[in-house]
């Protein structure tokens, strides 16, 4: 289950300190690339699929591509995830469209700025592929 694993690292980013304060993610070195995979390191899986997520201009997405699981197995899991955020509010665009937004309660007002991000599950057709077994990929689009 490393998407769910994923599913949570973006969760945790939201949930962090404002942008401003938080540090960049340190690169990891050729050497250490070469040794390492992200199901060997959760560090390096967080960083390669994360690690620039907190930098993104608006409208820029990070995908995450799921295999052999159910459509509504997935969105179950993205909404629970939703849930368990606190302060974090969502609603359902369609079938497999959500929106997010996330509002700080920590701190003073002036850097409680939302973070608005939008969730897409789209199926991928695969030949011989039934909906049940084939290969979704869910988008996460940050709006604001």
């Amino acid at each position: 289950m490393p998407w769910r694993t994923r599913l949570n690292s973006i969760k945790n980013s939201f949930l962090g300190s404002p942008r401003f304060h938080r540090r960049k993610m340190q690169v990891p070195t050729q050497e250490d690339m070469s040794s390492l995979t992200p199901d060997s390191s959760p560090e390096l899986a967080k960083k390669s699929w994360f690690g620039n997520f907190i930098n993104l201009e608006k409208e820029e997405q990070i995908f995450i591509v799921i295999r052999d699981k159910p459509l509504s197995s997935i969105k179950a899991d993205i909404v629970h995830a939703f849930l368990s955020i606190p302060s974090l509010s969502h609603s359902v665009i369609s079938q497999t469209s959500f929106r997010a937004e996330y509002k700080s309660t920590a701190g003073p007002t002036v850097f409680q700025k939302p973070v608005k991000f939008q969730v897409d599950i789209t199926y991928t057709e695969n030949s011989g592929a039934t909906k049940e077994n084939g290969i979704y990929s869910v988008t996460f689009t940050l709006l604001s």
